[in-house]
C-alpha cells in the first residue's frame, strides 16, 4: 500500500475539532490526538485496506468517496 503525502495545497487544513465526532472531547484528550493526525492523499482506485489485513489506523474522510467491498462466501463481492 502506498501513502501520499497531502498534496492539496489550497485545501485549508483541518482541525479534529472541526469533525463533529470529536465534539465534546476533553482538552487534554484532544492535544494527544492532535499529536498523533498526519494528513495524507490516496490516489484514485487506490484500496486503504484489504480483508484480512492487520491495520491500527483510522481514516477520516475530508474529500472523496470511499468504496467498501467485502468478498462474499460464494465468491460475489458486496458493497457496504
Amino acid at each position: 500500500r502506498q501513502y501520499y503525502p497531502d498534496r492539496k495545497k489550497n485545501l485549508a487544513p483541518l482541525n479534529a475539532e472541526d469533525f463533529e465526532f470529536f465534539k465534546g472531547f476533553p482538552e487534554e484528550s484532544m492535544k494527544t490526538l492532535i499529536a498523533c493526525l498526519k494528513p495524507i492523499s490516496f490516489e484514485n482506485e487506490a484500496f486503504i485496506c484489504e480483508k484480512d489485513q492487520s491495520n491500527d489506523e483510522i481514516y477520516f474522510i475530508r474529500k472523496g468517496e470511499v468504496n467498501i467491498l467485502l468478498p462474499t462466501q460464494n465468491g460475489q463481492t458486496m458493497h457496504l
